[in-house]
């Protein structure tokens, strides 16, 4: 059962490395592109589901036990809201 397993994570792995290596292609190639105002959004969204590829993939966290998804998720919207704070006052000065 632990070959199986191993080897379906390998693939998982595999497929998250390309997904991740295509994602920064992208994000590399909206560079070039004249997205005006949104080129933040933009990076800010290809950054965010790599984030989440790591997250998810890497980092195990589906298989962790919910009071770990709870602090992760805490963690998560700290962040968020200290960078909502961030461009809000930045915005308005």
């Amino acid at each position: 059962m632990q070959a199986a397993d191993s080897r379906h994570d390998g693939r998982l792995y595999a497929l998250a490395w390309v997904a991740l290596l295509a994602l920064t292609l992208l994000s590399f190639g909206a560079h070039y592109l004249e997205l005006g105002p949104f080129a933040t959004a933009v990076s800010l969204a290809f950054a965010a589901v790599k984030a989440s590829i790591v997250f998810g993939v890497f980092m195990h966290i589906t298989r962790e036990p919910n009071s770990v998804r709870v602090v992760a998720a805490l963690n998560i919207a700290c962040v968020v809201l200290i960078s909502v704070g961030l461009a809000l006052d930045v915005l308005g000065q």
